[in-house]
């Protein structure tokens, strides 16, 4: 049977930042009721009511982000998609904008069907080189980007036999 790792959100990070939000709720409501600030009260406190909201729900999201096995890598972004060993050419880190992204370089004729993504810029650039790059987003997740990298470099340059040896042996990418 197929080992699956599963990789969550990262309930420290929730936690974190839901103890912000409440901060910044209370600045808030100290704004509306010790000065005249209504409008500057009621915007932190939207504000804050956001983070809390966004927060709140990765900590009581109980699906995986990520899941690996023997056969490929998913992200829970690419509905129903499993992105196969044998395509993945290339595993890179990448910080774009303040978010860092696992990237993923496949075949160009592979699976058309997964999302477009916000990088069009680097997807002109790739189409002229010929690849295909697939983008997993790593903020907010439970796992370290860089040994996650070296995992998936570990598996797509692997055979079947070996990957499920790599699968056997625990991998140390999660926190």
């Amino acid at each position: 049977m197929d080992r699956e790792i599963e990789i969550y959100k990262s309930k420290r990070q929730a936690i974190t930042i839901i103890i912000i939000s409440l901060a910044i709720l209370v600045t808030g409501i100290l704004l509306l009721t010790a000065t005249d600030k209504t409008v500057a009260g009621w915007s932190i406190i939207i504000l804050a009511a956001l983070g809390l909201l966004f927060s709140i729900s990765s900590v009581s999201d109980k699906k995986p982000q990520i899941k690996v096995n023997e056969t490929g890598i998913s992200d829970r972004t690419f509905p129903n998609e499993l992105i196969e060993w044998g395509a993945i050419r290339n595993a890179t880190s990448i910080d774009f904008r303040g978010q860092r992204y696992i990237r993923l370089v496949v075949d160009k004729d592979y699976k058309p069907s997964l999302p477009g993504n916000r990088f069009y810029r680097l997807d002109y650039l790739n189409n002229k080189a010929g690849i295909k790059a697939v983008y997993i987003k790593m903020s907010m997740i439970d796992a370290d980007p860089a040994k996650l990298i070296l995992f998936t470099r570990a598996m797509a340059q692997s055979n079947p036999a070996k990957r499920h040896q790599l699968m056997q042996e625990v991998p140390g990418f999660q926190r």
